[in-house]
């Protein structure tokens, strides 16, 4: 048997289960298209809110991550002051102990200390 007379009676009977069913079909059709065109505005808006989602989410990393390193720096900074300020306490220190060892040393070379140490 010839395919040409075959697929054209299957196209024919294509048509005509499409003639018996056509405006049930036609609905089918758009409500399907209707239906797809509203899960794809639906997936668009969720896609959308995970998209700001996200953007919310990395500003607020982004924002604890500069407020640790502020923290971090004033911490450091803060550590430094009190080591300047040790250092500056034991230079301090140490200075007026030599000076009051230069005075000591002064004193004890004075002749007139001396002498009234003898009275």
């Amino acid at each position: 048997m010839n395919k040409t007379p075959i697929a054209a009676m299957a196209l024919l009977g294509a048509l005509a289960l499409a003639a018996c069913q056509g405006p049930e079909a036609q609905q089918a059709q758009r409500d399907a298209k209707v239906a797809a065109e509203q899960t794809g505005e639906a997936a668009k808006e969720v896609a959308d809110q995970a998209a700001q989602t996200g953007r919310e989410v990395a500003a607020d990393a982004r924002d604890a991550a500069h407020h640790a390193a502020h923290s971090e720096a004033v911490q450091d900074a803060s550590a430094a002051a009190k080591e300047a300020a040790a250092d500056a306490s034991e230079a301090t220190a140490s200075a007026a102990q030599k000076l009051a060892d230069k005075a000591r040393e002064k004193a004890n070379q004075d002749p007139h200390n001396s002498d009234s140490e003898k009275h």
